[in-house]
Parts: structure tokens; sequence; C-alpha cells
């Protein structure tokens, strides 16, 4: 066995005896684990993205992971209930390199973006070898809820339903967990403080996207079989993303980066006094990140259905109820985005060091 696996393989177990026993010690916790992907992501524009996601993709064959940034969770519920005791770290993944093919090769653009992956549910071993393989580079923050007994009940729950419904099978970057649409890792991630009544609108606002992605940029079966070179698109001098008069595709996703990102910025803010969740936050340090641990305990659990469903669907507005956002008419996405977009340039310019430039020399972040 070669020595690198050996330590790895102690350090994943270290990792995964310690949490636990730290989740037992602390009854009822939601962890959410939020891994940056290895170069970054801008999401600037159209070939800001494409250049990240040829970068990134060199660093995943060169031996790193999650190209576009990964996050998992760890759910323990203590039994103070009077219930079994309950633990599972789980995440949602595909489980091949279908992305490098389908940009590389079949050429089908930023369609990428919608594209329905064969998942994999990654659960403790996976999580812990993955997060544990991290030690001492600092690349993975963690925010860690305290939550009632009730809240956590449903959110294993959710979890488990979640699972036995065969949900996991389908891994894409905007589908909907709670609508049974399978899920990517940041929206499975998300959707347990949804389910949980955990989120606060400081989370929406600073771990979301939304982009109109043009039509020209849109390739395979989105577009009548088009070919979009990914190289081509990275130097693109006129890419930019779609105004609301132009022909476009929409998506609204959970950022891993921005989450990761987001985490770093708040542990310095709360630290200095500048920043207040509105909850008791106390700021951790581990050897894989920095971390935050939120006391939301005192929060009503929610009554209402964990599943939702489209029969209600108004095509005259935004539906993101999944992501707690409620409807959004047009006006609420306007302020949504403004929201988003100051928070953005807040962790930037106090992240100036891990900001990168697009194509204009604007600071952007990863």
């Amino acid at each position: 066995m070669k020595k690198s696996v050996f330590v790895a393989g102690l350090l994943s177990w270290a990792l995964f005896t310690v949490s636990f026993q730290s989740a037992t010690a602390r009854a009822d916790e939601l962890t959410l684990y939020f891994i940056s992907s290895p170069t970054g992501m801008n999401w600037k524009s159209p070939k800001s993205v494409a250049q990240s996601v040829l970068l990134n993709t060199v660093a995943v064959m060169l031996g790193e992971q999650h190209s576009i940034g990964h996050a998992q969770t760890q759910l323990h519920c203590g039994g103070s209930d009077g219930q079994p005791e309950f633990f599972l770290a789980s995440g949602m993944s595909n489980i091949d390199d279908t992305d490098q093919d389908l940009v590389l090769k079949q050429k089908i653009g930023l369609s990428v973006l919608y594209y329905n992956f064969e998942g994999y549910f990654e659960k403790n071993a996976d999580v812990f070898d993955d997060i544990g393989s991290r030690y001492g580079k600092k690349h993975t923050n963690h925010l860690t809820f305290e939550i009632s007994p009730s809240t956590c009940r449903r959110l294993q729950e959710y979890v488990t339903e979640f699972e036995q419904r065969g949900y996991w099978r389908n891994y894409g970057l905007p589908n909907r967990p709670r609508y049974g649409e399978g899920s990517g890792c940041s929206a499975f991630a998300a959707s347990f403080p949804d389910v949980g009544g955990l989120m606060l609108p400081e989370f929406r606002a600073g771990w979301t996207r939304f982009r109109r992605v043009p039509k020209q940029y849109l390739g395979g079966d989105l577009n009548g079989g088009k070919k979009i070179s990914i190289f081509g698109l990275a130097v693109d001098p006129e890419s930019r993303w779609a105004a609301p008069n132009e022909d476009y595709k929409e998506i609204f996703f959970w950022d891993p980066d921005m989450m990761n990102r987001w985490v770093k910025y708040m542990y310095g803010e709360i630290l200095a006094g500048r920043a207040d969740l509105g909850y008791p936050t106390v700021t951790e340090r581990t050897q894989y990140g920095y971390g935050l641990r939120i006391d939301l305990s005192s929060l009503p659990t929610p009554r209402g259905p964990i599943w939702l469903h489209d029969t209600d669907r108004d095509d005259s507005v935004m539906e993101y109820k999944d992501a707690g956002m409620g409807r959004m008419s047009p006006d609420d996405l306007k302020a949504w985005q403004q929201a988003s977009n100051d928070t953005e340039e807040r962790m930037n310019k106090a992240l100036g060091s891990e900001r990168v430039e697009d194509e204009n020399g604007d600071p952007d972040s990863q």
C-alpha cells in the first residue's frame, strides 16, 4: 500500500471518528460542508465560465476533484426525544466523467449546465474519505446548525425518503430536490435548511446565482444538435449573458464556490464585529478550513409538506419554492439579484486576494 494512500485513509477515519463523537456530544445538529473548485469558477460571462471549465477540467485530469466545487451534509439526531439516535453524512454526485465527454467531445457547450447525469448518493464513508483527503488544504469550509429535536427528525425523514424514492439517480445543477427531480450537490445541501425552516435571507443572497444563457451558446439536444466548441467560447470577445428580451434559457442554482467563500467571509466579519446573523453564532477553525456554528434551535419546525409539486404552477412568475425563496415576481427577482450582487461585491472586497479578473479587468468572484 502506498504511504500517501495509507495516510489519507488514517486521516479520513480520524475525521469520521472525531466528527461522530462531536455530533454525539452536541445532540441535534446539521452541518453543511462546502468544498471549493480546484481553480475557481468565474461566472462573469459565458467566456469566463468556459475558461473556468477548461482550467478546472485540466486540474481534475491531474488528480483534483469536483470541477465546479462540491457540497455535502452531516445530520445527527441525538435521541433526546426518546427516538433512536440517527447519524448520516450524505451528498449528491455523478458517477463518472460524462461532463468532460459532453464538453470536449460531444461539444454541447453551455448545455452541460442543464444536463441530467446519472447520479450517485454519497453516504458516510464517501463523504469522510472526500473531506479527509483535504486535511491541511483549507479548501473545505463548514456551517453547523444547532437545531431542535423535531426539526432534526423532519430532516431525517427528508433524507431517508430522498434515498428510498431514488431521487438521487438524477444529478443536475438546476434540479429541484423537493420536487423529486433529483439534485445537484449544492442544491441538495441547501435543501436541508430549506426543509428544516432554517433558510436565512443571508444564505439565499450569498449562495445563489441566476443567469440567462444565450441560445447561441447551447449545443446538443437543447439546440437541434448544434456543436459548440468550449475552446471557441473561451476566446469569444463578444461573449455576454442574454438580456430579458433576447432568446435564452435561464438557470438558477446554488453555487458551491460562493457557499464556500461566504463562510470564510462571514467568519472574518463576525470576528471583526461587523456582522450579526441575528442568532447566536460562533466561529470555528479546523485543518480543513473555516467554519460557523449558529444556534437555530429556537426556530419552530415547519409543518408543511416536505415534497412539493407543480400543480399550482404560475408561469408568469419565477418559482424557486424548493430554495426557500417563494414565488418571485419580476420585481422580487430584481431585488434578490441586487442583494446577491451586493453580497458578492462585499465578499470580493473582503477576500480580495482570491478575486479573478474578467476580460475587461473587472474583479469577479471565483
